[in-house]
C-alpha cells in the first residue's frame, strides 16, 4: 500500500510538473510571438520612414530642378528675340512645349499619392525620365539659338 501511495504521488507530481512545462512552453511561444510581432510592427515603421525621407528629399530635388527649368525657359524666351522672324516662331514653339512639359511635371509632382512601393519606383523613374527629357530640348534649343 505504501509503494502504490508512493507511485501515485510521484505519478501526480510528474503529470504537475508535466502540465506546468507546458504552461512554460506555451507562454513561451505566445512571448516569442509578440516578439516578432514588435520586431515586425518596427521594421515596417523603419521602412514607411524611410520612404517618407526618400520621397522629400525627392519632392525637393524636383522642384528645385522644376524651378532651374522655369529660369531657364525665361532665359530662352530672351534670347529668341534676337533671332530672325521665321526662326523666332520655331523656337516660340519649342518654347511653348518645354514650359508645358515643366508644369505638367509640377502638378504631377503636386499630385503624388502614395501608392506603393512599385508605383513609387515608377513614379521615380518617369519623372526622372521627363526632367531628362526637358533638360535634353533645353540644351538643343540652346544651341540651336546659339
Amino acid at each position: 500500500m505504501k509503494n502504490a501511495f508512493g507511485v501515485a504521488t510521484l505519478v501526480a507530481s510528474m503529470a504537475g510538473m508535466l502540465l506546468a512545462g507546458c504552461d512554460n512552453t506555451a507562454d513561451q511561444k505566445v512571448d516569442a510571438a509578440r516578439m516578432r510581432a514588435t520586431e515586425t510592427t518596427q521594421q515596417l515603421k523603419e521602412a514607411r520612414d524611410s520612404y517618407r525621407a526618400d520621397w522629400q528629399s525627392f519632392k525637393r530635388e524636383t522642384e528645385l530642378v522644376i524651378v532651374a527649368n522655369e529660369r531657364a525657359i525665361d532665359s530662352l524666351a530672351t534670347q529668341i528675340t534676337k533671332a530672325g522672324k521665321k526662326a523666332k516662331v520655331e523656337y516660340a514653339k519649342d518654347l511653348a512645349v518645354l514650359e508645358q512639359k515643366n508644369m505638367q511635371l509640377k502638378k504631377k509632382l503636386a499630385d503624388y499619392s502614395d501608392q506603393g512601393e512599385t508605383a513609387w519606383e515608377t513614379f521615380k523613374t518617369d519623372v526622372k525620365h521627363e526632367l531628362d527629357g526637358i533638360g535634353d530640348t533645353m540644351r538643343d534649343l540652346y544651341k540651336r539659338i546659339g
